[in-house]
């Protein structure tokens, strides 16, 4: 008796197994809009967000590798995508290179007139960095 009621759920152990995760389902549509334009950078920073989300799923570091890869394709069709930039940022904080990141983003800030939008923000400063949050400073970097 306990056998048959083990055996009715394993239909439901057997979906859930092969079910996609939200991240699988980005890479898979990311991917097939890279396939219908191949030349436009935001399905490549699409793609590369993705591969970071799969990254944190399965602790396997080697989907920031392709990320990484694919930022390198979305700068070769768009070398100056602040979009771009920012996604390489993100990637940086995922690997927990803080100092490279704090680095990128601020050289990623001053190359445009930032809105409150717009910039690359930190969630909350690095005292273990030496990071001081200037609160004096405007948020659209007037």
């Amino acid at each position: 008796m306990k056998f048959l009621s083990i055996l009715a759920f394993l239909p439901l152990i057997t979906l859930t197994a092969f079910a996609e995760t939200p991240a699988e389902v980005s890479i898979r549509r990311a991917e097939e809009q890279i396939a219908t334009k191949p030349p436009h950078a935001p399905y490549y920073n699409s793609l590369a967000m993705a591969y970071a989300r799969r990254a944190r799923e399965t602790s396997d570091v080697a989907f920031y590798q392709k990320a990484e890869e694919t930022l390198d394709r979305a700068a070769s069709v768009s070398p100056d995508d602040f979009e771009t930039g920012k996604t390489r940022v993100w990637l940086m904080l995922g690997r927990h290179e803080f100092a490279k990141a704090l680095e990128a983003a601020t050289k990623l800030n001053s190359r445009r007139r930032m809105t409150s939008l717009s910039m690359v923000t930190w969630p909350t400063p690095t005292p273990s960095l030496g990071i001081i949050p200037r609160l004096s400073m405007p948020l659209n970097g007037c």
